[in-house]
């Protein structure tokens, strides 16, 4: 049988599979290219894989998996309550005071009383509540003991933070004095404590306390 019969043989059958990459040696595909040609044998070379398109489906991957982290450290750092071992002051438009001596330097009044009676009313188009407190005991001479004033503070579910304070409660307040009768908690979180047993209790998010001088004035202890 002729060379260029064996050749034209191998051309129509296609007998050799595409061998898998570095298969042949140099001599092997040589003697392919004897056989079948230059241009016939390169088919049977292994090629290059084409490009693929990993680089921007790698990029929007990264970019999900970022944005998924920032978003879940965002959900804990917004619930948490205990972080560090330290409450954290709600997310409000207030002004938050870090240490005793800023928050009662902030307070125009300071007294211990109790929510007698409570009404509702609209302020800047917020509606609000206006309580009617009797004094306990006060911190100078702005109030006597068994005074009547009255406080407002935003109603609850009006606004991002409003006061832990209901009608019958005893507690001691610290309030802004407007000089047209209109006295306000300094602010919803910090300008009420809770009195039970006997002790000025802060609230959930407040985590500065009252000092010892001051809870005395009060009739208070630490």
């Amino acid at each position: 049988m002729s060379r260029v019969l064996v050749k034209s043989l191998i051309i129509r059958a296609n007998p050799v599979p595409t061998p898998p990459p570095d298969l042949l040696s140099g001599r092997a595909a040589a003697e392919l290219a004897d056989l079948v040609g230059e241009q016939q044998s390169a088919e049977f070379r292994p090629q290059p894989p084409a490009p693929g398109r990993r680089g921007p489906v790698l990029a929007v991957a990264v970019a999900l998996s970022v944005i998924l982290v920032v978003g879940v450290v965002g959900l804990v750092l917004f619930f948490s309550d205990d972080r560090r071992g330290q409450r954290t002051p709600v997310v409000t438009d207030e002004p938050y005071y870090a240490s005793t001596e800023e928050l009662v330097a902030e307070a125009d009044l300071i007294v211990r009383g109790r929510i007698d009676a409570t009404h509702r009313q609209t302020m800047d188009d917020l509606p609000e509540i206006r309580a009617e407190v009797t004094v306990l005991a006060s911190v100078g001479d702005t109030v006597a003991v068994g005074d009547t004033i009255d406080v407002a503070y935003v109603i609850r579910g009006a606004a991002p933070s409003t006061a832990d304070v209901a009608e019958g409660g005893e507690y001691v307040l610290l309030l802004k004095d407007w000089g047209d009768g209109r006295r306000t908690l300094v602010n919803s979180t910090q300008g009420s404590y809770t009195v039970a047993e006997g002790r000025a209790i802060a609230g959930q998010h407040n985590e500065v306390g009252l000092g010892g001088e001051l809870l005395a004035e009060l009739g208070l202890g630490e």
